[in-house]
């Protein structure tokens, strides 16, 4: 079963974008996603073909403001590989 939450946006920096051109696409993904999971989720949403994922964990950063110290959240990001001649419209 896919759990509807899994893609949770669409990355649109500048980084992805340059990325679009070699059939790869960025997405935030819950913390508790896998390769197949997200897979599914991305040919069922987006109705393409994947060849490949690759996930990456980014952790806190610990950020400082008036003398206080607090955390910036850490994300999970997946860069999902299409088909040749397929495409994402974000």
């Amino acid at each position: 079963m896919i759990r509807p939450y899994l893609i949770k946006t669409p990355r649109i920096t500048e980084k992805a974008t340059d990325l679009t051109a070699l059939r790869k696409y960025a997405f935030e993904v819950d913390d508790k996603a896998t390769k197949p999971e997200v897979k599914k989720a991305v040919e069922k949403r987006y109705k393409v073909h994947v060849t490949g994922v690759n996930i990456i964990n980014l952790h806190d950063k610990p950020k400082r403001s008036r003398g206080k110290i607090y955390h910036k959240g850490a994300l999970k990001k997946a860069i999902v590989t299409i088909k040749e001649g397929e495409q994402i419209q974000l």
